[in-house]
Order: C-alpha cells, then sequence, then structure tokens
C-alpha cells in the first residue's frame, strides 16, 4: 500500500509530538574531568561552607569599622527654612540674624511679633575625646575579627579534608565498580567453563546452576557498585559547588598502597602521644576560639568601663538669613562636656554579669578544644598507624587470594579440583580485592585526617 506524501508528514510530526522530549523531565548530563588538586579549588571557589565563612568574616570585619567610628569626630552639616510668630523664635531669630533694632523691644512687638522668617545653615562636630567604654569596645571588635579570620581559614581546611574525603570515597567506588566487573567475568567465565564441562559429561547440572547463581550474585554487587560510584560522584559535585546533573570524571585513580605488612611490630612508644613538635593552640580553629576569648574579655572589660565619666567636645557655626541667598549673620559654638551616668537602672551591673558569664563560656569552650585537640591528634595518628597495619594485610590477602583463584584454576583444568573448590576460590579472590581497596582508602582517608588535626598556622 502506498501513503499519500503529505499522510507521511503528518504521522512525522504526530511521532515527534508524542515522542519524549529531553528537555521535559529529563534532566541533561554533563560530565567534567577533574584532578584531585582541581576539586580542591574548585571546592574552595564554589562551596557554600567556604562562601558563609567569607561572608562572617566580613561582616565582623565590618563591625570593626563601626566600633571604630565612635572614635572619630562626628561632623553634620544642615540647612533648612522657618517661618514663624512665635515671640522667642521671633526675638532669637533676629539677633541670630542681626537685624535686631531698639522698636523690637517695645512690649507690644516683644509680645505680638510678625512672622519671620529664617534661613538657617549649620555645621557641628562631635567627638569623644576621652571615652574608655568605647576603647574597649572597638578592641572587642577587633578580636571577633581576628576570630573569624581564624574561623574562615580553618573552614577552607576542613573543606580541604572534605574534599580528599568526598574524592577518596569516588575513587574508591570506581575501583570497587571495576573489581565488581572483574568478578562478574570471572563468575561468566567460569561458568561458560562449567557449561562445556558439563557437556562433556565431567560436571552435574546442578553443579552448574551453582555456577550460574554466582554469576547472577556478581551481576548484582556490579549492578549495587555502579549505584553507589554515581552516588559517591553525585555528593562530590554538590559538594564542589557543582549541579546534581554534572558528573565528574576522576583523572585520578586510586591505587593499592604500598604499605608495609600488618606483621611489622607496632611501638608503643609511638602510640598515644602527640607529634614531635606538634603545638594544639597553633590550629586555626584554637586560634578562632583564643581570640574570642579575647574579644569576650575586652566585652567584659567595656561593661565595667561603663561606670567612668566620658569626656566629649563640640563644636558648631550656623549662618542666618530672611531669605534663601542671604546670609544676614552668623555665630559659633565651642567646649567640652564631662558626662557621668550615676544610675541607670541597674542595666550596668546586668550588663557586666552578662558579659562575665560569656567570657567565662569563652575560656571554657577553649580549654574544652584544647583537650579534645590533644585527643584528636592522638586518635588520627593512631588511626594512621592501625590504618598502615591493615591496608599491608589486605594488600598481602589479595594478592594471595588471586594467585590462589589461579593455582585452582590450573588445578580444576587438570581434575585436581572439585568445582566448588574454583567457585570457593573466585568468590575468596573478590571479597579480597574489595577488602584491599577499601583498606587502600581508608589509609589515605587517615592520612588526610591526620594532616588535618596538626595543620597549625604562627599567630605572627
Amino acid at each position: 500500500m502506498t501513503i499519500n506524501p503529505r499522510w507521511r508528514l503528518v504521522i512525522a510530526l504526530a511521532m515527534v509530538a508524542v515522542a519524549p522530549s529531553a528537555g521535559v523531565g529529563q534532566a541533561t548530563t554533563q560530565e567534567r574531568a577533574i584532578s584531585l588538586d582541581e576539586a580542591i579549588a574548585e571546592a574552595l571557589i564554589g562551596n557554600a561552607g567556604v562562601a558563609v565563612a567569607r561572608a562572617e568574616t566580613e561582616m565582623a570585619h565590618a563591625d570593626v569599622g563601626t566600633a571604630s567610628s565612635y572614635l572619630w569626630p562626628r561632623v553634620d552639616v544642615s540647612t533648612g527654612w522657618t517661618r514663624s510668630d512665635d515671640p522667642v523664635f521671633a526675638f532669637g531669630t533676629k539677633l541670630r540674624q542681626g537685624i535686631f533694632t531698639e522698636s523690637d523691644l517695645a512690649l507690644d512687638a516683644l509680645n505680638n511679633p510678625e512672622a519671620i522668617d529664617d534661613w538657617a545653615s549649620a555645621a557641628t562636630l562631635q567627638w569623644k575625646l576621652l571615652s574608655p567604654q568605647v576603647w574597649a569596645g572597638r578592641s572587642a571588635a577587633s578580636n571577633a575579627a581576628d576570630a573569624a579570620d581564624w574561623k574562615e581559614l580553618r573552614t577552607r581546611e576542613a573543606t580541604v579534608l572534605r574534599t580528599e574525603i568526598l574524592y577518596l570515597d569516588a575513587q574508591r567506588a570506581a575501583a570497587q565498580t571495576r573489581a565488581a566487573m572483574s568478578s562478574e567475568d570471572a563468575a561468566r567465565s567460569a561458568r561458560d567453563v562449567f557449561v562445556r564441562r558439563e557437556a562433556e559429561g565431567f560436571l552435574t547440572r546442578a553443579e552448574v546452576l551453582q555456577a550460574e547463581a554466582d554469576l547472577q550474585g556478581s551481576t548484582a554487587a556490579r549492578i549495587d557498585a555502579e549505584r553507589r560510584e554515581a552516588d559517591a560522584y553525585r555528593r562530590l559535585a554538590v559538594f564542589l559547588g557543582w549541579g546534581p546533573e554534572v558528573t565528574p570524571v576522576l583523572t585520578d585513580t586510586l591505587e593499592l598502597v604500598d604499605v608495609e605488612p600488618a606483621a611489622v611490630p607496632v611501638d608503643p612508644a609511638a602510640t598515644g602521644t602527640l607529634p614531635a613538635g606538634f603545638d594544639p593552640a597553633q590550629r586555626a580553629d584554637l586560634h578562632a576560639l583564643g581570640k574570642a576569648r579575647d574579644a569576650a574579655a575586652a566585652n567584659s572589660s567595656r561593661a565595667r568601663l561603663g561606670y567612668l565619666p566620658e569626656l566629649d567636645a563640640f563644636a558648631g557655626y550656623s549662618m542666618h538669613g530672611s531669605s534663601l541667598f542671604a546670609s544676614d549673620g552668623d555665630n559659633w559654638t565651642g567646649g567640652v562636656a564631662l558626662r557621668w551616668n550615676i544610675f541607670s537602672g541597674l542595666s550596668r551591673s546586668a550588663d557586666t554579669k552578662r558579659a562575665d558569664a560569656q567570657r567565662a563560656m569563652a575560656e571554657t569552650r577553649f580549654d574544652e578544644a584544647l583537650r579534645s585537640a590533644r585527643a584528636e591528634v592522638m586518635e588520627a595518628a593512631d588511626a594512621v598507624d592501625a590504618a598502615r597495619r591493615a591496608a599491608g594485610a589486605a594488600i598481602v590477602a589479595d594478592s594471595a587470594a588471586s594467585l590462589g583463584r589461579e593455582l585452582m584454576r590450573m588445578r580444576f583444568e587438570e581434575g585436581l579440583a572439585t568445582a566448588n573448590d574454583l567457585l570457593a576460590a573466585d568468590s575468596r579472590a573478590a571479597r579480597a580485592r574489595g577488602r584491599a581497596i577499601d583498606a587502600s582508602a581508608a589509609y589515605r582517608m587517615a592520612q588526610a585526617r591526620l594532616r588535618f588535626v596538626t595543620t597549625q598556622h604562627s599567630s605572627e
């Protein structure tokens, strides 16, 4: 049957209309090749935690500017127009404008003056010459800004660590997927051998079915490994500030670490101790807590200094005229004033108690963090040693299991080993390779953790 060309066009358009669109309901995936160093650089730019820490630092430094502004003179300029027949206003305005005459002293003129215009422009200056409370407030803000600087630095260091962990986790997941694929290939090869040996009359159907079950189990393990690999890539992408539709392509691969075997004895004196030359107080997070403690101490002093008097200077210059562009008279004022608040409803004592409590809290946090830092370093150092020995054992086991599988295949082909022996050897080799991959990744993660908890900076 011949179809009319017009109907062909209609059918084609209809198929396009009902076909699923790639842009609707489906995310367009992208791939980006990235190394570990590049991932760290990306995280330091795109990670939300770093951006928040940077914003907090900028706000803290802005607070320093606000606190410092009270130490500078304040200058205000104003201009405006007023019209009134208020007796006091009229009397004073004429004096300020320099147009006061003898007739203005008449009682009727004083009591019922005519409305008068006053165009006034003024400049005033106020300056706290002596204010201990303001000085202490600036010191507190400055210490808080330093604390924010150190906190941001620690956030960046934590971001580097987290990036390394996520990258290593993605590497581990990729290596496990490759291992699962190899295990699946080995299981398929064993199944094919069993089928051939069954056809030759050397194996039973039950043994072939067992090999088929092992193959399907390996396939399921490979599918699960691929899912975990995709999840690891997605977590890394989101942490780097990418969208979940972007898939990282790792240019660095996880290799089995070359470490000493687990038989190497552990030196008891090397465990539970701090590394030589390490001072926990020089870590960025401890610097931040130390500056926060200093800020709390300055705030405590500021609350107490509120009981002291303040010395202010003030000055002013003004011009007055009867019209917009007139300058009929000008005057100036200057002086100093001692201000001393004797009683303020016990608010200052409440502020002092609150500031003292905050200072005690800051000191407690610092002391606790110092003890925790020592414990963290000891634990991290012990973890590296344990991970090193575990990785050594896992790698030896992987080598032994791989060699044992090959030897078992040879023995099976020679009729010296059973089908169950071969399947068991394949299973042992797959498990050993998975443990070796996990142990290698865990060792590198432990090293990254140790670097993080032992990174220190001079306070200068």
